[in-house]
């Protein structure tokens, strides 16, 4: 009944959910590892690490990986919401999130990089996603829908209407992944250094951002309590792509390079999730000070009290075993990768 602490036992369930996802995912990985290894069910990280040393070994060089970070997103959706649920003064439907980095969402700012504009038929001073209609008296790789000066392909009175092996003077639609400087029917990327993007910006935004964030997200102004609730509930959403591992030598002599690689990666993506829920778990030692400040000055009633505390003592044993968890997934990294 009070939204401090209920935000609090909230993002305790989220970092609870988000651990057991990412234990579960390096366990998978860990498995697959086995199997392409040929190892048994039962085989411990060092069997598995020897059993790729052996493996680079018998390919004639030495197991030496180098990747660049993962690369994570936060929910921005799971930022909003919360906002609300901590700081009651907060209207969801006017949360302004602020992506500090790659917005791959709407962002109601300025964007540096791609800006994609959906549009119907509009013109386009840059990558056409789609078909790109302009007026041509050159080369044509599409529909030509003029003069031909070479072979068409189908004519209507007079009139190519179909592929023309040589110039096209008049209209060319041309279904392409590039620059346009016409009619763009599907969606246009404009780049853009600076400036408003009210629309999809696949780069930096600098401004209110809808979709996922690669980078930090910004609060709106709220409750100074409820921070650390908020930061612990954008960390539980983070989602990692694994990184290209890059072994700095001649590969194709070893084999199931590939899936070893992939697995390899995967575990790669867990360890950057498990860190970022870890800064969450930590965080909660701030948030733990207004949930029960909350309680001691008599804002729930006493039987809400007692029921609460009870419940403070097991989230806190949840919190540790969390981190126990967490801590393993970047020992098994350490021990596979490093």
């Amino acid at each position: 009944g009070d939204a401090k602490v209920d935000s609090f036992f909230g993002a305790v369930i989220a970092l609870d959910a988000s651990t057991g996802i990412v234990s579960s995912k390096v366990e998978d990985a860990i498995a697959d590892l086995r199997v392409t290894l040929g190892l048994p069910a039962d085989a411990s990280l060092a069997d598995i690490r020897a059993a790729i040393d052996d493996a680079f070994s018998t390919g004639g060089v030495t197991f030496n990986a180098s990747y660049e970070p993962a690369e994570c997103r936060a929910d921005v959706d799971v930022a909003v919401q919360a906002a609300a649920e901590c700081d009651v003064t907060v209207d969801p439907g006017e949360v302004d999130i602020r992506c500090e980095g790659r917005c791959e969402g709407t962002c109601q700012g300025g964007c540096t990089g791609e800006c994609r504009l959906p549009s119907v038929e509009a013109y386009c001073e840059g990558t056409c996603h789609g078909e790109c209609s302009i007026e041509s008296t050159t080369e044509c790789y599409g529909t030509c829908y003029g003069t031909c000066s070479g072979t068409c392909s189908y004519e209507v009175s007079g009139e190519c209407q179909g592929s023309c092996s040589g110039t096209c003077t008049g209209r060319c639609e041309t279904r392409i992944e590039g620059s346009c400087t016409g009619e763009c029917h599907g969606e246009c990327g404009v780049i853009v250094d600076s400036g408003e993007c009210n629309a999809q910006c696949e780069a930096t935004c600098e401004g209110h951002c809808e979709g996922s964030c690669e980078g930090t997200v910004r609060p709106p102004s709220m409750d100074a309590d409820c921070e650390a609730q908020f930061e612990a509930r954008v960390e539980a959403s983070v989602e990692c792509d694994p990184p290209r591992i890059d072994f700095g030598v001649d590969t194709s002599g070893i084999d199931n390079i590939l899936e070893i690689s992939h697995h390899l990666g995967r575990i790669l993506a867990a360890t950057a999730e498990a860190d970022a829920i870890l800064a969450g778990v930590d965080g909660f030692s701030a948030s733990f000070t207004p949930a029960m400040q909350a309680m001691i000055n008599g804002e729930l009633p006493a039987n809400k009290t007692a029921c609460a505390l009870l419940q403070m003592d097991e989230a806190f044993a949840i919190l540790g075993e969390a981190a126990v968890t967490l801590n393993a997934v970047v020992v098994i990294d350490a021990t596979l990768i490093l």
